[in-house]
């Protein structure tokens, strides 16, 4: 790690020639590079000597989580990318993660990104998930219920376990996709920031595919992937993880009534 008083920045092995890149960030940020999404926090795309880097610019906090980000917690960025090695050293793909860089201000954490290499050729599983018409659908969604055993029996935990943030596309080779644990789809996990490593029970791992918003029937094809990969009884697993999806639904779906009612909106 490296820094003045106000700057603090990792490179990842290998990744030496993006030192400048990253370094500049604060600056070029704003007017360089094509957005892919912005809402708090703000993704985009930039091509650094013909590779394809993808920035994540997280937002400004308020004034309280300035100083706790700046003394006591690792930043947003700094997690994704001690997330993203990890995963790696587990063999669990993600894309490969460049640096990550801190800007602070009066003892507070001002702006921070994190960089990573582009997953190139992929779709977020939402696409299968909300189409029925998507090719090869089926096979995709137990294809990804193997993917999810896997993560579990390394003990990972994604807190965002959402669509948007689970990428796959085909294996180049049967030798990836069956490191993958999936067959000939290859998955790949991004906004890792919030992510656990630790032992995870029955219920945790259910619960933990709540954030799909996947019917019952899609659940069932992907839990029941998830059995046969890890030797469970399947109706025990799919009972318990639509039990938690509807209870999810349930909770939003309130929340957005509530806010309705109060012309929240």
């Amino acid at each position: 790690m490296s820094g003045a008083d106000n700057t603090v920045w990792q490179i990842a092995p290998g990744q030496e020639r993006f030192v400048d890149f990253l370094l500049a960030l604060n600056t070029t940020f704003a007017q360089q590079g094509s957005t892919i999404y912005h809402a708090r926090n703000e993704l985009k795309e930039f091509t650094v000597d013909g590779d394809v880097l993808i920035v994540k610019s997280f937002g400004v906090p308020d004034a309280l989580r300035r100083l706790i980000y700046g003394r006591f917690r690792q930043s947003k960025a700094q997690k994704s990318f001690n997330n993203a090695v990890r995963l790696q050293s587990l063999d669990l793909p993600t894309p490969s993660p460049v640096g990550f860089i801190e800007h602070h201000r009066s003892g507070g954490l001002y702006e921070s990104f994190y960089v990573s290499h582009a997953w190139p050729n992929a779709q977020t599983i939402r696409d299968p998930l909300t189409n029925p018409n998507h090719p090869n659908r089926r096979e995709i969604l137990k294809a990804f219920g193997r993917f999810a055993w896997k993560l579990h029996q390394h003990q990972v935990y994604h807190r965002d376990f959402s669509p948007g943030n689970i990428l796959f596309s085909k294996s180049s080779g049967t030798a990836s996709g069956k490191q993958n644990g999936a067959g000939q789809w290859q998955f790949c996990l991004v906004d890792v920031n919030r992510m656990e490593f630790r032992p995870l029970s029955l219920d945790a791992r259910m619960e933990n595919f709540k954030m799909l918003w996947a019917d019952d029937d899609d659940l069932n094809i992907i839990i029941s992937a998830y059995a046969t990969a890890s030797g469970e009884a399947a109706t025990t697993l799919i009972e318990k993880a639509i039990s938690s999806s509807n209870a999810h639904k349930q909770r939003a779906n309130r929340k957005e009534r509530i806010k309705t009612l109060l012309h929240l909106h």
